[in-house]
């Protein structure tokens, strides 16, 4: 997010509002966060880095930015494994 001379916020469409979504990139990151602290009791700083931006500028929900950020570290990979066993 940058910020015009007159400190409105300027979301990643270059518009003065919210994404399609309703998310700025600081509030998708915190439901990334929440979404993997929920699943695997470790937050997206406790992993190897991802790309965050991108996921959020293609629109990826929370729940899958989580996957990618676990399938970008060896110990996420596992958890990612775990996680999807569970859900069969």
């Amino acid at each position: 997010m940058v910020r015009k001379n007159n400190g409105s916020k300027v979301y990643c469409n270059g518009e003065d509002s919210f994404r399609a979504e309703g998310q700025t990139y600081e509030d998708f990151m915190v439901e990334v966060d929440n979404w993997l602290i929920s699943k695997v009791g470790m937050g997206y700083m406790d992993f190897a880095d991802f790309d965050s931006y991108t996921a959020w500028m293609d629109g990826m929900s929370p729940g899958e930015a989580g996957k990618e950020c676990l399938a970008g570290d060896s110990t996420g990979i596992q958890m990612l494994q775990l996680l999807e066993e569970g859900s069969e």
